[in-house]
């Protein structure tokens, strides 16, 4: 069985850490890079850089596109300059060992990142472009904005409400029903 083709948008760490999950997962295929430090960076470890952003904004090559920055400003704006510009073959990816309880019950929006380790039980909608790092967990009634960056091990544990764009540091945890605007970034555990 052919392996399935994709390509990442960022080389820094969180885009080799990716790439190499995706890889590691033995029915993906990282094809390249695009980035825009291009052509300063050539390859990124065993991988080639594409070229930058503006290059593929212009491709055509229909090749699945995850975005791999971990900042949801960055996030955003790279992924609706992308859709403005025509790109729209979003991959989206659930790690084989992340647990989706109640799979009938969790939405997840195009351009979605699970990584190893994660737990959705039900009742969850992940916007469009949001990465839920190794180890988080999401539980009941969990709402998270489009382009919104849940670190590793970030817990949240029922009814909380992230909007578009925001970060969850690592390892924070959040237990109240509670509606997090916009653009929040939330360092601390709010219990």
């Amino acid at each position: 069985m052919p392996l399935t083709e994709v390509q990442l948008i960022g080389a820094g760490g969180l885009g080799r850490e990716l790439a190499s999950v995706l890889e590691q997962t033995k029915e993906l295929r990282v094809s390249g890079f695009w980035d825009d430090a291009y052509p300063a960076i050539q390859t990124v470890g065993r991988w080639k850089v594409l070229g930058n952003t503006t290059d593929l904004q212009h491709s055509n090559s229909g090749v699945p596109l995850l975005i791999a920055l971990g900042n949801p400003e960055i996030r955003r704006k790279l992924y609706l300059q992308l859709e403005s510009a025509g790109q729209r073959n979003w991959f989206s990816f659930v790690h084989p060992q992340a647990l989706i309880v109640d799979p009938a019950r969790v939405n997840l929006g195009p351009g979605t990142i699970i990584l190893p380790f994660a737990f959705l039980s039900t009742d969850i909608v992940l916007g469009e472009n949001v990465l839920v790092h190794t180890g988080s967990s999401l539980h009941h009634d969990t709402r998270v904005g489009s382009h919104s960056v849940l670190m590793p091990g970030s817990r949240i544990t029922g009814g909380a409400e992230l909007g578009p764009c925001c970060y969850l540091a690592s390892n924070v945890a959040l237990t109240k029903a509670t509606r997090y605007p916009d653009g929040s970034r939330i360092l601390q555990s709010e219990v």
